[in-house]
């Protein structure tokens, strides 16, 4: 952030604009580490959501998974900058493919990405308000609430999403979903977490 826009601009084109030709999974591995923080020092002038495939390229079409596993760490951040639109439109429909469960009995290869997608998810809501927290966010958390293994993740983060609904919008489209987790024994209590930060 110390550096001119033009610096920031030609460091960080370069940065973006060989990402598949760095061979170094290493390398790869920290642009996705610090992908946020350059972006954050851009030239204003270049809007972040620009930013948005070379951000995915590294979530999604790494062929290593520390990468794209660092990459999913960075999702809140990366996020919390972008606008609504850029959201629905570019992050969240390639977030619900990642965040499919793998078929029963067979073991998913990316399950660190999903667990940082399920950590960080709520904090969409903030960006996306009311609607397109209703409307969009919630066929994301659908994913992970009937996830027995990531819902604790959802439940723990859940107070984003409960004040972009507000009152009446948690106790008519949040509260449903997680009423269901009550056949669980090991979930019964997950009317009461949400019902808490209402």
């Amino acid at each position: 952030q110390r550096l001119t826009p033009d610096e920031s601009l030609k460091l960080f084109g370069a940065f973006s604009d060989n990402l598949q030709e760095d061979r170094s999974a290493a390398i790869r591995v920290l642009k996705a580490q610090h992908f946020v923080s350059l972006a954050a020092a851009m030239n204003p002038a270049r809007p972040i959501r620009e930013q948005a495939g070379p951000y995915l390229q590294l979530l999604v079409q790494d062929n290593d998974l520390d990468v794209r596993t660092a990459a999913a760490k960075n999702l809140a951040d990366f996020c919390a900058r972008l606008d609504a639109g850029t959201l629905q439109s570019q992050i969240i429909p390639v977030l619900q493919d990642l965040s499919q469960p793998p078929p029963p009995g067979e073991m998913s290869l990316s399950q660190a990405v999903r667990e940082h997608i399920a950590e960080h998810v709520c904090t969409l809501a903030a960006v996306l308000g009311r609607e397109g927290t209703s409307n969009d966010l919630m066929r994301l958390l659908r994913i992970f609430l009937g996830d027995d293994e990531l819902k604790a993740k959802v439940l723990a983060t859940v107070d984003p999403v409960v004040e972009a609904l507000g009152g009446e919008g948690t106790q008519s489209v949040l509260l449903p979903e997680v009423i269901k987790m009550k056949d669980d024994p090991l979930w019964r209590g997950g009317p009461s977490v949400v019902l808490t930060r209402t």
